[in-house]
């Protein structure tokens, strides 16, 4: 993504938050922080592909300027914390709360966060190994396995 100097959209950020873009995230933020909490086309914010994708500094950066949305409900119904344990990267997520000082905020997420592990640990219960298909156990385990 080529960087602009001003008229970043919804469109912008969600781009530039799934490719890991950090500059361009500073840069909408600091122009209109307010885009952050905006979905695109396709239902999804900046903060949900930041969250898929594991990019803690994109997640920073987000946070510095709309921290609200690491709890957000997009319009799909899911969190960046259901995204973050779709894809494994649950800890990317909590290690972003680290310099949130609102603490309603960093507890509304923690408490998503927890009800995103439980569901985890639902999904994955070793004593019904043989009813997960091979496909999904293999998908399950690189999952665990990614770190952010």
């Amino acid at each position: 993504m080529g960087v602009k100097l001003e008229g970043y959209n919804e469109e912008d950020a969600t781009t530039a938050a799934r490719d890991g873009d950090k500059k361009t995230l500073e840069l909408i933020g600091k122009q209109d922080p307010e885009i952050f909490r905006k979905e695109d086309r396709n239902g999804d914010t900046a903060v949900s592909w930041a969250a898929i994708k594991g990019h803690r500094e994109c997640l920073q950066v987000i946070a510095e300027y709309a921290s609200d949305t690491l709890g957000q409900v997009n319009g799909n119904g899911e969190t960046p914390a259901y995204w973050a344990r779709k894809t494994g990267r649950l800890d990317c997520l909590e290690k972003a709360l680290d310099g949130v000082k609102q603490k309603d905020i960093v507890s509304r997420v923690r408490e998503q966060i927890e009800e995103q592990r439980q569901i985890e640990k639902r999904e994955w219960d070793p004593s019904r190994i043989m009813e997960h298909s091979m496909a999904n156990r293999i998908a399950i385990i690189k999952q665990r396995g990614r770190v952010c």
